[in-house]
């Protein structure tokens, strides 16, 4: 294969089925070819029972492109848990990209079965350096902020 990558239903399949069987209910597929590429391109699988951690980014930004499901990310204050932010994504919604520019925290929602979007962000990946967890998101209850937000229901 050249220097490019082709994303096939082949690859959705094993992407879907590796998400589906993982501890942490989801799985990626990077298109970058290394940690130290300046652009990180991952398509993710992600099921809604997955917990992906309140994280924010500094002096990079992120992008979100929903292929296939539905993914809501809130985005929060610096300094605490105040949400100042709701973006819902969807392949059927007319709106299915989001770039998200700052360090605000901010915390990455599927809600159907399976989720699939493209994540970009900026190069190169170095474990515990490339994002930061908010003192408060520690004790932060996201499954109690999300039975709240969504009222159960979640819609």
């Amino acid at each position: 294969m050249g220097p490019y990558k082709i994303l096939n239903d082949f690859m959705v399949t094993e992407l879907i089925k590796s998400a589906a069987h993982s501890d942490v209910r989801r799985a990626r597929i990077n298109f970058h070819p290394s940690a130290n590429s300046t652009v990180q391109e991952m398509l993710i699988c992600a099921f809604p029972d997955t917990t992906i951690d309140i994280h924010g980014h500094y002096q990079k930004s992120e992008s979100f492109c929903v292929l296939s499901g539905l993914l809501d990310i809130f985005l929060f204050e610096e300094s605490g848990p105040i949400l100042l932010e709701r973006v819902t994504l969807g392949s059927d919604l007319g709106s299915c990209y989001y770039r998200l520019d700052g360090p605000n925290p901010h915390l990455v929602v599927p809600r159907s079965k399976p989720t699939i979007f493209l994540e970009v962000t900026s190069g190169p990946f170095v474990k515990g350096e490339n994002s930061y967890r908010p003192s408060w998101g520690l004790s932060f209850n996201v499954e109690n902020f999300l039975r709240e937000f969504y009222n159960d229901g979640r819609t």
